[in-house]
């Protein structure tokens, strides 16, 4: 304890020594006399963030990156890459940082850099092993470490062989782990690499968390915690802290666990990166329940749902997978290409070969035929004329029929487009879809486990039940409108273009709407205005239409304030009719207003704090789209918002109409 108070009382000062180093090489920046001094300089800056301020290593880092490609030059643009990926993997940003690395790797595959294709296979190799696909990162691994060991570069090897400790960590084989870890430590001793070295130290000692005695990992842990507070390095210091506290509880000393589960929360929160926070508050929640301090407890749980929510690692894993892909697909498209060219070569050259011999030929006949009929004194010049008339008609007859193979090959690449746009459509809709599901379904199913995880593990009083109950039935009714809006925008989006049109009257449908949603409107107050005209109709979609009310109905409720009118009326000409669904409620802010129809999915809470799926407005846009309508809005913030859909105009039906004339009469 009073080594790590000193420690701590030290650490301003390594800091100021951080910062005057970091402001001496940005003196020399603003001194620097060529592009590529320029680059230099702001690749060691973003490195020296990166251990404190990640937004400011960021910064220099695409600095380098930009210089180097208005100058060209490669190696600091592949360096600038690896550090930009680095930054997105500090902040859990995986599919990102693949992206940079692939991009590097090209670089120095092209440069034929043999260091920077060690560090482009490490660090490639460290992504693949953060979404623990082990086997691709080991083989990226084996890679570095062959160039490593060939280029005999130490710091490189140490490097490696505590990534492939990580991935025996990952497979239980601690022994070959501790190995590994033990190999990669020594060297970077050796080589007085203090942030190397304290990696390693640290992976050691949170290596006994699985071993029989968890304790003997302690010593290397606050070696590896004197060693970052020496460098400044707060990305390392909260996994420490985290991996102390964890063995304090393993040992049941839950004060000093949670000392340190709070020194790890605070640091991580200083990092601003989503995957520390969550790593960190997970730890405090483990560290609470402990202790018996259940509401804390779920506290540190619903802020690590919050922060698993930002890292979305499903979503990464796929775009992984498709860069990975597309890496694969492009390397083996570059080899078929090559072969490609070189057949097509050959076949022009043996093409060429065959003309030059027929021509030679042809050449020979015509002037053997010329000396002949020289020697005829033109006596068969008639037969000679019949045979140039079927050659002239063989010609034509190729030509034909090479014209013929240019219409099918012509059929055949509009059938192909057409293949690829509907392939595209289909693409884009299971995107979407996946993309909806992985973040909207999830998480509240995550929150529901983790609320019914606590209740089953630890007794709890009445009071806290009827504390996390409610909670709980908001999650699993969010969970339950969303799965019926995707429910039934999927069947559409599966149906394809089989819209089924018929004419809908508009009053009466909207009265049947307002029933549905009466009970909602009376909890506010809220009074509805019919004054849509019995003779107005529309060729639409009857469920279509009818879902698009019902939420635009629902959310001028939802955003009402207490008291006040919703009113719906519509507008019609011969071939157009307009509906407006118009509230007196909070209405749209610019900002929002532009989030609206987007792309993705954008939600904000009711004036009685009622919360919404967010996928409602996105369904009615596709729906009245795909009426041959459109959907039109326009708000002002505190006064209320009118919604307008504009679909074709549909005849009365004429029994419709006379039931209409004899009512009036």
């Amino acid at each position: 304890m009073r080594n790590l108070l000193l420690l701590l009382l030290f650490l301003p000062l390594h800091l100021q020594g951080k910062n005057n180093l970091a402001d001496s090489l940005a003196l020399e920046l603003t001194k620097a006399k060529s592009d590529s001094e320029r680059v230099e300089l702001h690749y060691q800056l973003s490195r020296r963030f990166f251990l404190s301020d990640v937004k400011k290593g960021i910064a220099h880092a695409e600095s380098a990156q930009q210089l180097s490609v208005q100058s060209g030059y490669k190696a600091g643009e592949a360096k600038a890459l690896n550090l930009l990926g680095y930054a997105e993997v500090v902040l859990g940003e995986y599919d990102k940082a693949l992206d940079y690395y692939f991009k590097s790797l090209k670089i120095a595959e092209k440069t034929g850099s043999i260091e920077a294709l060690t560090i482009s296979y490490n660090s490639i190799g460290s992504v693949y092993f953060r979404i623990k696909d082990n086997d691709r990162a080991l083989d990226f691994y084996n890679q570095s470490l062959k160039l490593a060991l060939e280029s005999k570069d130490p710091l490189a090897m140490s490097k490696v062989y505590n990534n492939i400790g990580n991935i025996f960590e990952a497979k239980r084989d601690f022994s070959k782990a501790l190995s590994y870890f033990t190999k990669s430590a020594n060297l970077q001793k050796e080589l007085g690499n203090k942030g190397s070295w304290a990696i390693s130290l640290y992976n050691i000692g949170n290596l006994h968390v699985n071993l029989p005695y968890p304790e003997k990992g302690l010593p290397y842990l606050f070696q590896s915690l004197k060693l970052n507070q020496e460098i400044g390095n707060k990305m390392l210091l909260v996994g420490t802290l985290k991996g102390i506290s964890s063995i304090y509880l393993l040992l049941n000393q839950k004060k000093e666990a949670l000392q340190y589960a709070i020194q790890s929360y605070e640091m991580a929160l200083e990092t601003e990166s989503s995957k520390k926070i969550a790593d960190a508050a997970y730890l405090m929640q483990q560290v609470y329940e402990a202790t018996g301090q259940f509401e804390q407890a779920h506290k540190y749980l619903a802020i690590y749902v919050e922060q698993q929510k930002l890292l979305d690692v499903e979503r990464q894993q796929k775009v992984l997978e498709e860069l990975t892909i597309g890496f694969d697909t492009e390397k083996q498209e570059l080899e078929n290409q090559k072969l490609k060219a070189e057949n097509a070569y050959q076949a022009i050259e043996m093409e060429h070969d065959r003309t030059v011999q027929g021509f030679g030929l042809v050449v020979i006949v015509l002037m053997l035929g010329l000396l002949l009929l020289l020697e005829l004194n033109r006596r068969r010049a008639k037969e000679s004329n019949l045979e140039l008339q079927k050659i002239n008609q063989y010609v034509q007859a190729k030509n034909l029929e090479i014209e013929a193979q240019k219409s099918e090959i012509s059929s055949q690449a509009r059938a192909l487009q057409i293949q690829n746009e509907q392939l595209e459509q289909n693409s884009n809709f299971k995107n979407k879809l996946f993309s909806i599901i992985s973040h909207d379904l999830r998480n509240p199913f995550q929150s529901v486990k983790g609320i019914l995880n606590l209740i089953q593990r630890n007794g709890m009083t009445e009071n806290e039940i009827k504390h996390i109950f409610p909670l709980l039935h908001r999650d699993v009714e969010a969970a339950q409108n969303m799965l019926h809006n995707l429910l039934l925008w999927s069947k559409a989006q599966l149906e394809g273009s089989s819209v089924e049109y018929v004419p809908v009257n508009l009053r009466q449908l909207i009265s049947e709407n307002i029933v549905l949603i009466l009970s909602q409107a009376q909890q506010k107050q809220i009074l509805f205005v019919n004054n849509v005209e019995e003779l107005i109709w529309v060729q639409a979609d009857l469920d279509r239409l009818n879902f698009v009310i019902r939420n635009l109905l629902s959310n001028a409720v939802k955003f009402s304030f207490a008291g006040g009118q919703v009113a719906v009326w519509a507008e019609a000409n011969q071939s157009r009719v307009t509906l407006h669904i118009a509230d007196q409620g909070k209405g749209i802010s610019e900002k929002n207003m532009e989030k609206l129809f987007g792309s993705t999915r954008f939600t904000t809470t009711g004036t009685a704090k009622e919360k919404g799926t967010g996928l409602g407005i996105m369904f009615c846009k596709d729906f009245v789209e795909s009426m041959a309508g459109s959907l039109q809005v326009k708000s002002e913030e505190g006064k209320g918002s009118v919604f307008s859909i504009t679909l074709a105009a549909a005849e009365v039906p004429a029994h419709q109409e006379a039931i209409l004339t004899e009512a009036a009469v």
